[in-house]
């Protein structure tokens, strides 16, 4: 046995064969050394000394004491190296055979230039490896470890398999270049760069946390690739030093808070950019584990230039609903490259969108941006660039690259909105203009009545139809941009009207007639617009009154009528429940015609007409806002062509008029106005067409037959079918109408 404190010296070509275990105070030669299945400790007279030699067997080696040992030569030994204190030099490839290396806290591996270690280095403590000389060495071997991890020197150093537990790498000169398959970091300081440039890759499943410094006249470059994790400190500010640092992503970076990422010269994105999450941890993949924080109001801030590559994302907190504010991505420089893909996950509690008084702006380029306009997906079903899902209500939000900035506006969706509109327009109009017809055609005088006879009629009209109407929408948002759209309007309805009159014939034995009278009805229908599941049922009753004057072949008459009408409203655009509605419509309608005979018993009668009235419809409460109109002037003229021929069938009291008429209608009233708000002191107004002009061709056929002798005091009977058939820019249906009226 050898005393612990000797300084041994081997000199070729002599041999030291340990028997057993030794403990000596250093090792020096060029000689051998056979280790057998022992294990030497060497280094515990603090010297420093150097063996050339080699060092053979299967036994381990153990370096103690503060001085410096190093390995210059090829050696074979297969049992291990342990550096409990001092400098360890690794001056040739080989130098410490085949096995593994761990290294206690507080120690130096010193590497020599040009060489490649394969061999596993295990620290177990904070530890600084060191390559002083021009050149690159590169330890190929795995890497583990749970402290902090020092490079120094000069030289260049790769660490190609760090898989630790680090807590922080620092690099104070030369070049370190390291590819992580582990973690990296916590909450504080990850990465330091005091000297020299570091290049960190973050390889598939590594991890890194924290914040990150490089001092001025250094460099680090990060490069996270696909299956690698980035997790910015919360408030954090990392330099990647003097302007010249770059940052690579093609995995996935998370920032939480407001972050920073300065003195860089770009940051290239293939990956994804994470506002909303925490990586918590990663398994083999891109399998990570997120703890999302679902708070708008994040920042990254980038000190350099913004490159996008293919596939880059990034995913924010937005919140759509009144707040209408978002993480955000703010880059002092320009902002080039592919489209960026944004998820978005919407923080508003209800989930919903609502009204923005101004864009919000998810990302800013202090340089500017010419890159491509950034897309959405994979949120909630936002796809485009057109954000809309199943809780958007009529609320659009529409992702777009604006000068320098990435932006999302809102705008009200013209086509629900002006559509759903226009439903409850179309379906006030049409039908009033089709029981609107003037009765005075129908209103019939006695045949050769004496002077200032009396009579009176009842009558009823029975009318059912279908007709598509299209209606344009504008819509001025709050931040002052517009949206226009066209509703196509499906409407059927059916009804009943009832009258019931008093006439004075011949007054004065002048053959002027007078009839006044009383009507009533009620009417239901359903309206429908195509495209939009907007779906209406409608139901109007109303009363008016008439004066009808005529005289031989001229007639003319006056009306006024108060129509009540309830509509039932199922919009999935406003919400899952059934929404109500009600609007009260005054109006006056006129008309007067003159018949023409044109050949015997044939006869032209052209007739005018104009109706004016006014529609107060009450809002409409929704669960996204308010749906408010405005009182509604309409005034619809129209002119008509009729050509008839009566036929006396043979009881010589009764008579057949088939008949054909050509009208024309056009609405001559406003637009109607109407206004969105959503509750939060945000309004849109929406501005939808009258239903315009459009024409109607009728086939018909007039009934009149004079009673004698009746016991119920009946004089005459009159009735008539028509078929209306309506087309033109707007408006085409087709309708049924049918009519009786009994005179006294």
């Amino acid at each position: 046995a050898l005393a612990d404190a000797v300084a041994l010296t081997v000199t070729a070509p002599g041999t030291a064969t340990l028997a057993a275990s030794e403990t000596i105070g250093s090792l020096a030669g060029d000689g051998t050394v056979a280790l057998n299945a022992n294990a030497l400790t060497t280094g515990g007279n603090n010297a420093s000394t150097t063996f050339s030699g080699l060092v053979s067997g299967a036994g381990s080696l153990v370096k103690t004491g503060t001085g410096a040992f190093t390995l210059s030569g090829t050696n074979s030994y297969s049992g291990g190296t342990e550096l409990q204190a001092g400098t360890l030099g690794l001056a040739a490839n080989g130098a410490i055979g085949s096995g593994s290396l761990a290294a206690s806290a507080g120690t130096t591996i010193a590497y020599g230039s040009g060489l490649t270690f394969a061999n596993l280095l295990d620290l177990t403590g904070p530890v600084t490896v060191t390559q002083a000389s021009p050149g690159l060495t590169t330890q190929s071997g795995r890497v583990t470890g749970t402290s902090q991890l020092t490079k120094s020197g000069a030289g260049s150093l790769d660490f190609t398999d760090l898989d630790g537990t680090f807590s922080r790498l620092t690099t104070t000169g030369g070049s370190f270049n390291v590819t992580n398959t582990g973690t990296v970091g916590g909450s504080g300081l990850a990465l330091e760069v005091t000297g020299g440039r570091s290049t960190f890759t973050n390889a598939d499943g590594g991890a890194l946390a924290g914040f990150f410094t490089a001092s001025a006249g250094t460099e680090l470059d990060i490069v996270n690739a696909s299956g690698g994790t980035v997790t910015l400190g919360a408030g954090s500010t990392s330099t990647l030093g003097g302007s010249a640092g770059s940052f690579q992503n093609f995995g996935e970076v998370f920032a939480n808070g407001n972050t920073s990422l300065s003195s860089l010269a770009t940051f290239s994105n293939s990956g994804t950019i994470d506002l909303d999450s925490v990586a918590i941890g990663a398994t083999s993949g891109s399998e990570i584990t997120t703890n999302e924080n679902r708070t708008a109001g994040d920042r990254l801030t980038i000190g350099g230039n913004f490159v996008a590559g293919s596939g880059s994302t990034l995913v924010i907190d937005a919140d759509f609903g009144t707040a209408g504010t978002s993480d955000q991505l703010v880059v002092s420089g320009t902002g080039t490259g592919s489209a960026t893909n944004i998820v978005f996950n919407n923080t508003n509690a209800t989930g919903r969108f609502g009204l923005q008084s101004s864009p919000i702006v998810i990302a800013s380029f202090g340089g500017g941006y010419s890159g491509d306009s950034p897309t959405t997906f994979g949120s909630n079903g936002l796809s485009g660039t057109r954000l809309a899902t199943e809780n958007s209500g009529p609320v659009d939000y529409e992702l777009s690259a604006s000068g320098n900035q990435w932006i999302v506006s809102s705008s009200l969706n013209s086509d629900a909105v002006g559509g759903f509109a226009a439903s409850l327009a179309a379906s006030q109009s049409l039908i009033a203009a089709a029981l609107s017809r003037p009765s005075s055609s129908f209103v019939s005088a006695p045949i050769q009545p004496e002077a200032n006879a009396t009579g009176y009629s009842p009558w009823i009209r029975a009318i059912g139809g279908t007709v598509t109407s299209s209606a344009g929408s504008f819509v001025v948002n709050p931040d002052g941009s517009s949206d226009s759209s066209d509703a196509k309007i499906g409407l059927d309805y059916a009804g009943v009207q009832m009258g019931f009159d008093i006439g004075r014939f011949n007054i004065n034995d002048s053959s002027w007639n007078v009839n006044v009278g009383v009507t009533g009805g009620y009417n239901a229908g359903n309206a429908e617009q195509q495209g939009v599941a907007n779906d209406t049922d409608f139901t109007t009753s109303f009363i008016g009154t008439y004066v009808t004057v005529s005289r031989e072949s001229f007639f003319a008459e006056i009306q006024a009528r108060y129509d009540y009408t309830e509509f039932d409203i199922l919009a999935p655009t406003f919400g899952e429940n059934e929404l109500e509605a009600n609007s009260k419509r005054f109006s006056i309608n006129s008309s007067a015609g003159y018949s023409f005979e044109i050949a015997e018993d044939a006869n032209v009668t052209p007739t005018v007409g104009l109706s004016y009235a006014n529609t107060d419809t009450s809002s409409i409460n929704t669960d996204f806002g308010t749906l408010n109109f405005e009182d509604t002037m309409s005034l619809m003229g129209y002119g008509s062509v009729t050509l008839s021929k009566a036929i006396l069938l043979e009881s010589g009291t009764e008579a057949l008029q088939p008949f054909i008429t050509g009208t024309i209608y056009n609405d001559f009233g406003d637009d109607i106005v109407s206004s969105f708000d959503d509750g939060n002191g945000l309004t849109a107004n929406v501005e939808t067409d009258n239903i315009g002009t459009y024409g109607e061709f009728s086939i018909g056929l007039n009934y009149r037959a004079i009673v004698e002798d009746s016991k119920f005091g009946i004089d005459d009977v009159t009735g008539a079918i028509r078929a209306d058939f309506a087309v033109g820019d707007k408006t085409e249906g087709a309708g049924l109408t049918g009519q009786l009226r009994l005179q006294f």
